[in-house]
């Protein structure tokens, strides 16, 4: 929701060629936020992943309009019609070339990746990223979540969840520090309607 809200603002008000790109492998409920329900489904970005890979593509949106989806101002990249398993398959060199090719067609890209907060997909996704914007809610678990993803991208893993994650050092060596100090925070409301003054610590 908050990629969808964020692209959505940055297309309709700057006017810049922006792309949401959503990296999930279940992105069916992503599609139908923004994409009307009567529209044909547009190619795979895991096919156009791994085409930019293949230098196959040129930066031009003749060539990228079969993958995208027009909603508005907005252009919309999913998974919708992919089969999960190739979503999986997804090598972090094809999204990083696939992100790469975006880069040169459009002003703004927005990944959205969902909860994966460790995959190879997701650490790709911030080395090519120059912003992160971190969306939680106002729950003791998932602010706990929050608390120890953020310490583990700035190189500093607290374990403060119920159950801890046992975090790759491709994301606690502080290489992503930076993203993290100058990082947007969004905090929804719990969706058990629970009072924040109940939360502990």
């Amino acid at each position: 929701t908050t990629a969808v809200i964020v692209s959505q603002l940055i297309a309709d008000l700057r006017g810049e060629i922006t792309v949401l790109v959503d990296a999930n492998s279940s992105m069916e409920s992503r599609r139908q936020r923004v994409v009307p329900l009567n529209q044909p489904y547009r190619d795979t970005f895991v096919r156009f992943c791994e085409l930019a890979g293949g230098e196959q593509l040129a930066p031009e949106w003749s060539a990228l309009a079969p993958f995208v989806d027009m909603v508005g101002r907005l252009r919309v990249m999913t998974n919708a019609a992919a089969d999960p398993v190739d979503v999986e398959r997804l090598h972090p060199d094809a999204f990083g070339a696939g992100i790469e090719l975006l880069r040169r067609a459009a002003q703004i890209v927005v990944s959205n990746l969902g909860t994966s907060v460790a995959s190879p997909i997701t650490q790709a996704a911030l080395r090519s990223a120059t912003t992160m914007v971190i969306a939680t809610e106002m729950s003791q678990d998932a602010l706990e979540l929050t608390i120890e993803a953020v310490s583990a991208y700035a190189g500093e893993p607290m374990n403060v969840a119920k159950e801890p994650r046992d975090w790759p050092d491709s994301i606690t060596d502080g290489r992503f520090k930076d993203l993290v100090e100058n990082a947007v925070v969004v905090i929804s409301p719990a969706r058990d309607g629970r009072n924040p003054a109940d939360l502990e610590g």
